[in-house]
């Protein structure tokens, strides 16, 4: 026990050791190629307003209403039979698996940490939760990286299609994840005491535990809506700033290995180790690629989901003892079963997409990345449209009805889920 100690603090030590040299020499770099830092900097500050910022700000909100009112509980209560099922966690974490489809990645993060933090999930829970619920946004695949990269609709739905029948093989597959005992830290009591189960129907049991947390939390509706527009703007301050570190760092990397970057292969490798979107925009660019390897190259990039994602869930986990290594794990395994899918069922896939009907999308900002994180220059447009017309915030109201409906829309599957199987077991006895 004791030479494991000491080889886990030297290796800490040594981890450490290697973060500072890295740091410094990042420093270095940008003092060295200010203005390189600069338009790679501005390029994720572009990223994150255009795309991050108005997709999340609408989740995190509501999330944080809803779990003041009780509602996150009472849902919970309702969707227990299914999530249990899926995943072997409480009903409570339908929540983030919803909230993961209808804002994308790292969406369900933030919401794993805080149920992990209040005693709602034990350690285990927590961490197959937050490696299975890393999903990318429905309306970024296809609207974006479909008609937006690839100029294609149905490449956008055979790219979602994939990552979602890869992410349910993904939590499958975690399903035997578990926390040893021996390292499995004490859970706290939750600060909510669910309702008891009893005679009563399953309806008057959920609004009771709406009612047990509503006490609980005991803030006024002002407070909790100063309070949770406050939570949100400084997480996506936190997620915007590891946006744009790891703008810089490709940027920085890109002038310090021109020869090995110059490749093709190694030009998207680059992108796609570090942010799902600039690897989704490289991978589109591959010169003489056929759509089946772009599609299946996106798939796997985006069920990685990109360095910069790992560090903003590892941020957004901070406080809690939920483990990288399952993540980590989960990441490599989305991103060889998108992969594999997308290879496999290419022409079921192409069959299913060409019989949809493709109606016009609405109308969302494109992004224009440089050729190169490195250019300085910056193409037309490429500042957010509020710096140059006040009046360019016509993208806003789309992402809260886009929330809304996918949020709802999968809320709705998963209670019908949770009330059938309900219903099954109910049958057997």
């Amino acid at each position: 026990m004791g030479s494991r100690t000491l080889s886990r603090r030297a290796g800490s030590r040594g981890f450490t050791l290697l973060l500072g040299l890295a740091s410094a020499l990042l420093v270095g770099a940008i003092i060295v190629f200010p203005d390189r830092a600069f338009a790679a900097s501005l390029g994720g500050l572009r990223l994150w307003w255009t795309f991050v910022f108005p997709a999340l700000l609408p989740f995190l909100i509501v999330s944080e209403l809803a779990f003041g009112f009780g509602l996150i509980h009472g849902a919970g209560r309702l969707m227990e039979p299914f999530m249990r099922l899926l995943l072997r966690v409480p009903g409570i974490g339908g929540w983030p698996l919803a909230a993961a489809f209808a804002g994308g990645y790292p969406a369900a993060g933030d919401f794993v940490g805080k149920l992990r933090r209040q005693g709602l999930l034990r350690r285990g829970e927590a961490e197959r939760l937050a490696a299975a619920t890393h999903l990318c946004n429905p309306m970024t695949m296809i609207a974006v990286i479909g008609a937006g990269f690839l100029h294609s609709v149905k490449l956008g739905f055979i790219i979602a299609t994939a990552h979602y029948l890869a992410a349910v093989l993904v939590m499958l597959l975690m399903r035997g994840h578990e926390a040893p005992e021996a390292e499995e830290s004490q859970t706290p009591a939750p600060l909510v005491e669910s309702a008891p189960r009893t005679s009563i129907g399953l309806l008057a049991q959920s609004l009771a535990d709406i009612r047990a947390a509503r006490a609980a939390d005991g803030r006024s509706f002002g407070k909790l809506l100063g309070d949770a527009v406050s939570s949100a703007i400084q997480k996506l301050m936190l997620i915007g700033g590891f946006i744009m570190l790891f703008a810089v760092i490709q940027a920085l990397a890109e002038l310090a290995f021109p020869l090995a970057l110059d490749t093709v292969s190694a030009s998207f490798a680059l992108p796609a180790l570090l942010e799902p979107h600039l690897g989704a925009f490289a991978a589109a660019r591959i010169p003489g690629a056929a759509d089946m390897w772009r599609a299946a190259w996106i798939g796997a990039l985006l069920g990685w989901s990109g360095l910069s994602l790992h560090a903003q869930v590892r941020g957004l986990l901070f406080g809690t003892d939920v483990r990288y290594a399952p993540f980590l794990r989960a990441r490599l395994w989305h991103a060889c079963l998108a992969f594999g899918i997308t290879l496999m069922a290419w022409k079921p896939l192409t069959a299913l997409a060409s019989r949809l009907p493709v109606a016009p999308l609405p109308s969302l900002p494109q992004p224009q990345f440089p050729a190169k994180a490195t250019d300085a220059s910056l193409p037309a447009g490429a500042l957010p449209q509020w710096a140059a017309d006040a009046g360019g915030m016509d993208g806003w109201p789309l992402a809260f009805a886009q929330f809304a409906l996918l949020g709802g829309a999968a809320m709705a599957a998963l209670l019908l889920l949770s009330l059938l199987l309900r219903g099954l077991k109910q049958a057997r006895r």
